[in-house]
C-alpha cells in the first residue's frame, strides 16, 4: 500500500481537504518509529527555548520601555545623529557606515556561533 501523501498526488483536488491529515499522519509516524523520543526531547528544548525567549523580550520591554527591535533601532538612530553632528556626515553617509558596522557585527556573531556549534559537535 503506498503512503497517504503518494496517493494525494493522483487526486489533487483532494490536496486541499486531506492534507492537513496527512501531515498529522507523518508526524505520527516519526513520534512512534524509534527515534520519536529523540524527536520529542529536541520538541522540548525548543519549546523551552522559546518560552524563555518571550520572558526575556517582556523583561527587556518593562526595563526599556521598548522591544529589542525597537531598542537597537533607536540605537542606530542616535548613533547615526552623532556621526553627522560630530563628524560633520551626510545622512547616506552615515548609513552607509551604520550598515557596515551592523554588517560587520552580524558576520562576527555568526561565526561566533559557528565555533559554538563545531565545538558541541
Amino acid at each position: 500500500m503506498y503512503p497517504s501523501f503518494v496517493i494525494l498526488l493522483d487526486a489533487p483536488e483532494d490536496i486541499p481537504v486531506l492534507a492537513h491529515l496527512v501531515i498529522r499522519e507523518i508526524l505520527y509516524r516519526i513520534l512512534q518509529d524509534e527515534q520519536g523520543d529523540s524527536v520529542k526531547q529536541t520538541a522540548m528544548i525548543g519549546s523551552h527555548a522559546q518560552h524563555e525567549f518571550f520572558i526575556l523580550h517582556h523583561y527587556f520591554k518593562q526595563v526599556t520601555g521598548l522591544s529589542p527591535l525597537q531598542y537597537q533601532k533607536q540605537l542606530r538612530l542616535q548613533e547615526a545623529r552623532r556621526l553627522m553632528l560630530s563628524e560633520t556626515e551626510d545622512a547616506a553617509n552615515a548609513a552607509f557606515k551604520l550598515d557596515m558596522r551592523v554588517l560587520l557585527n552580524s558576520v562576527v556573531n555568526m561565526l561566533d556561533c559557528s565555533v559554538c556549534l563545531l565545538s558541541a559537535i
